[in-house]
């Protein structure tokens, strides 16, 4: 079954994701990154490094077996580089997919977040930003 197109309040989540990471990495590399959670609420974090596919669809059930808030979870990646076509982008949408599959959960949405944009990996959806502007902001 194919994902359906975001809705505009989780474009915006994700646009602000892009900006918070734009924010609070000063680091041109950096380690991957799978959230498993809801943008702007709880949301539980762990290293995204070389896995195989069971150990990443089981840290994704773990991941989701921590989240507590009433809101249906969603799952992003962070990592360096442009927001599409990369191994890890297939990989971990892969293991979230299988993850939520197994706990009986639907997957709302699964997206990779760079500091240049966000991309959904199984619908092609992306969204790239030269310069990133958010109301009562700062500029990025």
């Amino acid at each position: 079954m194919e994902p359906a197109p975001l809705d505009a309040a989780t474009q915006e989540a994700l646009r602000r994701l892009v900006f918070e990471l734009r924010r609070s990495t000063r680091a041109r590399v950096f380690p991957p990154v799978i959230h498993v959670g809801v943008p702007g609420g709880e949301v539980f974090v762990a290293p995204a490094g070389d896995l195989d596919h069971a150990l990443r669809t089981d840290l994704v059930l773990t991941l989701l077996a921590m989240h507590h808030d009433e809101a249906l979870p969603a799952v992003w990646l962070t990592r360096v580089g442009e927001p599409g076509g990369h191994d890890l982008d297939a990989a971990w949408a892969s293991a979230a997919r299988a993850g939520f599959a197994e706990s009986g959960a639907s997957l709302p949405w699964f997206a990779v977040v760079t500091k240049q944009g966000w991309a959904r990996p199984l619908t092609g959806e992306s969204r790239t930003w030269q310069r990133l502007r958010l109301r009562g902001g700062r500029d990025v």
